[in-house]
Order: C-alpha cells, then sequence, then structure tokens
C-alpha cells in the first residue's frame, strides 16, 4: 500500500506549506507530498526544490480557469484553499491507496503511518476538535465556540478509496456551500463534517497524540522529552499551531479572545515548540512570501477590493442565476479587468445606492433605524453622506463604489430651514465645460463671411446658456445664503468682540486690585512669619529652662530625699535608746532622792 499527503495554500503562505511538507517526508519515508497553490499562475518557480514535494496548481486538479474565477469570485483566500480539499485529496487517490490532507499550520513530529490502516480500512478518518466535553469556567473555546465550528477539525482528514464518494459529496457541498459565515451556521469546509458519521463509512481518530491544539490542550497534559512534546507520556504525532503569530508570541492563538483558556507561559513545553516553529518559518522564507499579494484580492481595473460583501453579493446573484431567476453577474476577473463588475455593484434595485451600498445598510441596524427608507430621496442623500464620511474615517468601503457627490447633496424635498442651516454645495455639473458654448465662441471668433447669420448664433447661444444660467443663479442664491449666514455670524462676533473690549478696563482694575492685595497679604505674612520665629525663639528658652529648673529640682528633691532618709534613722535610733531606758530598773542613788 501506499500513502500520500497533500495541502492547499495561497503564494504568500507557501512557506507554510513547505515545512509542514518537510516534516511530513521525515517521517513517511517512500511518501509524497503535494502542495496546491490556489493562485498558482504565473508563478515563478520556487528557489527550492525537493524530490518527493510537488508544485501544482488547481489545473492539475481538474479545475477549470472558469471555475477557479467562480471560486475566486465567491470566496476569500482562506475559504477557497477549503474548497480545494476533496478535489486535492482525489488527485492523490489515482497515484495512492490512501490520503491526508493536512493544513498548511500542521507540522509533523512523528509517524502516522496507522492512518493508511485506518483509512483504507474504513474510507474516511475524522479528528475531532475535543474527546471530552469543555469545561464551564467561562473561557474560551467553549461549548458554543465548538458548536459553531463543528465537531471534526478539517485540518486532519485521511481517505482511502472507498472514501471517494464522500469527497465526491464534499467537492459538491463546497462549490457553492464553503462560504465562512458562523451567524448562519456555516464554517468554510468544516460544519459538512459533522454529517459523515450518519451517512459514510467512517473512523473517529480518538487518539490524544493527534491534532494537538489550542482547542484541546486543556485535556492533554504535555512535557518535554529533550526532543520534542509527549502527551501522556507519548510522542506528539502532529501539532496544529491554529492562529499562532510571530508578532503576538505570549498568545498561543489570535482566536483565544480575551478570556483563553490557555496561557502559554503555563505550558512550557508548548512554548518551546512554537519558538522552534517561528525559527523555522523565518528560515522558510515566510516575510518574502508574504509580501507577495494575492492573485484574486482585487480587480485588474481599477484595483477594486474583492471583499466579503462584493463575495457575498456575486454569490446570491450566481445562485439566483443558476435557479433561472437573474442574469450571470459580471465577473471581477472577467478579461475586461472588472470594470462591468464595479458598475453592478454600483447599481441595484434602489436607484443610487447600488447593490454594495444597500447590503452596507442591511447589515447594520443602526443604519436602518437612522436611515429607515432609502428610496426616499432625503434619507437615501443623508445615508450616502454618513457614507462618504465614515470612509474617511474608516477605509472598509472601497473608493470606487462611494456615492457621487451629487447623490450626497439634500435635494428639494428638504425643508427651508433645513436649507437654510445646510446650504447647498454648488452643482457639480454646472462647473463642467459646455461643448455648446465653445462652439459658439469658434463662430463668433471667425470672419463676418464664414460665419452664419447673426440670429442664428445667438439662438445657439441662448440654447447653449439657457441651462447654464439657470444653475449659475442657482449657484448665486445659494452663495448669497452662505454669505449672509456668514455676514451675521461676523456681526455676532464683532459684538462679542465688543462686549470683551468693554469688559478688560473692569478686568484691569479688578486685577490691579487683586496684585494691591497680594502685597498687603506679602508683608502681612512677612510679620507673622518673623512673629513665629519669635515666638519659636523664646519657646526654646523657655524649654531650656524649664529643663534647668527640671534637672535642678531633681537635685534638690535627691538632697532632701537623702536628708528625710537621715533624719529617719537618727529618729529610729533615737527612739531605740529611748525604750532601752525604760527598760532599765532604776538605780538607787535615783530612788533615794
Amino acid at each position: 500500500m501506499t500513502l500520500a499527503a497533500c495541502t492547499v495554500v495561497t503564494r504568500n503562505h507557501l512557506a507554510f506549506a513547505r515545512i509542514t511538507g518537510r516534516s511530513w517526508l521525515d517521517h513517511h519515508r517512500g511518501s509524497t507530498f503535494t502542495i496546491v497553490v490556489v493562485d498558482h499562475d504565473g508563478m515563478p518557480e520556487p528557489s527550492w526544490i525537493h524530490r518527493d514535494i510537488r508544485l501544482v496548481g488547481p489545473d492539475a486538479l481538474g479545475v477549470t480557469d472558469e471555475e477557479l474565477r467562480t471560486y475566486a469570485s465567491i470566496y476569500g483566500a482562506a475559504e477557497l484553499a477549503c474548497v480545494l480539499k476533496p478535489d486535492a485529496l482525489i488527485h492523490l487517490l489515482d497515484h495512492a491507496d490512501a490520503a491526508v490532507y493536512l493544513d498548511a499550520d500542521i507540522e509533523v513530529l512523528d509517524s502516522m503511518d496507522e492512518l493508511e490502516d485506518l483509512a483504507v480500512a474504513h474510507g474516511v478518518v475524522l479528528s475531532p476538535h475535543t474527546l471530552h466535553p469543555m469545561p464551564e469556567d467561562g473561557a474560551l473555546p467553549d461549548h458554543f465556540t465548538m458548536l459553531q465550528a463543528g465537531m471534526f477539525n478539517g485540518g486532519l482528514v485521511a481517505v482511502g478509496r472507498d472514501g471517494v464518494p464522500f469527497l465526491t459529496w464534499w467537492a459538491d457541498r463546497l462549490r457553492r456551500d464553503g462560504i465562512h459565515e458562523p451567524s448562519v451556521g456555516m464554517h468554510g469546509d468544516q460544519r459538512w463534517l459533522d454529517q459523515v458519521p450518519t451517512w459514510f463509512p467512517h473512523h473517529i481518530l480518538r487518539d490524544p497524540t493527534y491534532n494537538v491544539a489550542y482547542w484541546n490542550l486543556h485535556e492533554r497534559p504535555t512535557t518535554w522529552d529533550g526532543e520534542t512534546v509527549r502527551v501522556f507520556d507519548r510522542r506528539i504525532r502532529c501539532f496544529h499551531y491554529s492562529g499562532l503569530m510571530e508578532a503576538w508570541p505570549a498568545r498561543l492563538s489570535r482566536f483565544l479572545g480575551d478570556e483563553p483558556r490557555i496561557e502559554l507561559p503555563e505550558h512550557p513545553a508548548v512554548a518551546r515548540l512554537c519558538r522552534n516553529y517561528i525559527e523555522q518559518c523565518r528560515s522558510a522564507g515566510l516575510t518574502a512570501d508574504q509580501s507577495v499579494p494575492y492573485r484574486f484580492a482585487a480587480a485588474d481595473a481599477d484595483g477594486t477590493p474583492v471583499d466579503r460583501r462584493a463575495r457575498r453579493l456575486w454569490r446570491d446573484a450566481l445562485l439566483a442565476h443558476e435557479a433561472g431567476d437573474a442574469q450571470l453577474p459580471p465577473s471581477p476577473f472577467a478579461p475586461d479587468g472588472g470594470r462591468a463588475w464595479v458598475s453592478w455593484l454600483r447599481t441595484g434595485p434602489i436607484d443610487r445606492v447600488g447593490r454594495y451600498l444597500q447590503l452596507l445598510w442591511e447589515e447594520s441596524p443602526d443604519l436602518q433605524r437612522s436611515f429607515p427608507d432609502l428610496t426616499d430621496p432625503v434619507h437615501r442623500a443623508r445615508f450616502n453622506t454618513w457614507v462618504v464620511h465614515h470612509s474617511a474615517e474608516n477605509p472598509d468601503i472601497p473608493p470606487t463604489l462611494l456615492p457621487d457627490h451629487e447623490d450626497t447633496l439634500m435635494d428639494d424635498e428638504i425643508d427651508a430651514d433645513e436649507r437654510t442651516r445646510r446650504p447647498r454645495l454648488p452643482d457639480v455639473r454646472s462647473q463642467q465645460p459646455v461643448p455648446e458654448l465653445d462652439a459658439a465662441r469658434e463662430a463668433l471668433d471667425r470672419p463676418a463671411e464664414e460665419t452664419a447669420k447673426s440670429w442664428t448664433v445667438r439662438r445657439v447661444v441662448g440654447k447653449a446658456m439657457q441651462g447654464r444660467d439657470e444653475r449659475a443663479d442657482e449657484v448665486t442664491r445659494n452663495l448669497m445664503a452662505a454669505v449672509a449666514e456668514l455676514t451675521a455670524r461676523i456681526a455676532e462676533l464683532g459684538e462679542r468682540i465688543n462686549q470683551l473690549n468693554d469688559d478688560i478696563p473692569e478686568q484691569a482694575d479688578l486685577i490691579d486690585t487683586i496684585r494691591d492685595e497680594a502685597t498687603v497679604l506679602a508683608y502681612e505674612q512677612q510679620g507673622l512669619t518673623e512673629r513665629i520665629d519669635q515666638i519659636d525663639l523664646t519657646v526654646e528658652e523657655e524649654r531650656e529652662r524649664i529643663d534647668g529648673a527640671l534637672e535642678q529640682d531633681i537635685i534638690t528633691s535627691s538632697i532632701l530625699a537623702d536628708a528625710e532618709a537621715r533624719l529617719t534613722a537618727e529618729v529610729a535610733d533615737l527612739q531605740l535608746r529611748l525604750d532601752k531606758l525604760d527598760d532599765e530598773p532604776p538605780r538607787r542613788d535615783d530612788e533615794d532622792d
């Protein structure tokens, strides 16, 4: 049996595909790897070659130029790469018993040979995002994220030849319904995989070493074994660096939001793996590749971006055409460079709004509340004016699709108060040259014999000037209204200036008074400062005197205490002697006396 692998990328993501292909071949000797480049046409030969890596365009998959232009009109770059997945796998199965699709941001870290046996035995092998329910802790991704993305990851799919019916069904779904619109339950190619377990023979890959990524790291503890990352003490088969950005190295993925479930510093083994991967991207020439513009990003004629709104409009029109309800819309990649497509976007059911701006209005409830009826001339003109102002601050609307200047002006249905408050700008058409007037002037400059009768010339001139005079009158009225408003504002400003001039002497007197009071306060402050210094000196002297008196009192107290102690001792001794005298018997001489 033989096993082959592939990926699908745009030209500016070729460096990622090189790493994926090289890592696959490092662990699968004798296999092949095919890189399908969406915008391959006109691409120069790569400076690097590998005998087991093939670079092909969509034509190698049987996709015609017309089909490719249709896909490019419907899908963005990432969507279109997903649309070509089943076609790429079918192409590999022409020469292999089993085929594996890998997203270009996957690095193979160990052999995945068992996928060959599983694909041959079951037809389809799917990789689930997680193996257990998500924790209910408010972090991302959560259950609702998984509901939007689907149960299975489209970045790793293996098929055998018995899986061709699935691939055919999958390709048919993606030709028109591979858009990424999570709000309506569509996630590119991925949500369609949820139906595979019901309709096709399959195998669900529950091995935790496969397709390790930010959405399942919380359930797969990782360690570093000195060479690579292990999960449950087993080498990881492949790691999916979905959303990893060199400019944001501390965050594992840009898709984690503000409450990430996985913080890269908490997973040192994964952090080391990510650093190694970023270094590989630099070595593979990522910066140079990313500088190459996507081939189908804009129309050739005037560079109008083929953005999400334009693609959704084109898809809806194509579906209506294929249902027999409308004409085929012009393509942005038609031989005319997309001129007819730009004109188609600028027109539509609502006059002077166009399909593109109407979709912008339909996508925003705020715009619908502010401008509830675009068929109303006032609402329409105000909406167009908002579009012009918005595009000046947020250039998300292609300049070629902005409203014409005259469509942003308020028309005659605006009331007089509005007209006075905001005078109309001069009509752009009145500033344009009049060919008839130039012809009349040329006729007047000719010799009399070459000129027609005077009444004929006057009629030509009068006809040429009639409309212009009316427009000139309108311009004059608008200018007069503007001048009148400006004059009133100047007069108001003059009154305010006069009032200020009148207040200046009074303010000057007040300033002088405040200065005098400040001087007096300064003198008083100086006097108070001196008094405070004197008081501090007096207090210090009193403190020293008191300290000396206290010291003297202490000495005196000691002397008195000593004297009192001696006196007390002498009194006690005298009392003792008296007591002894009382105890002695009287002497005879005393008795005789």
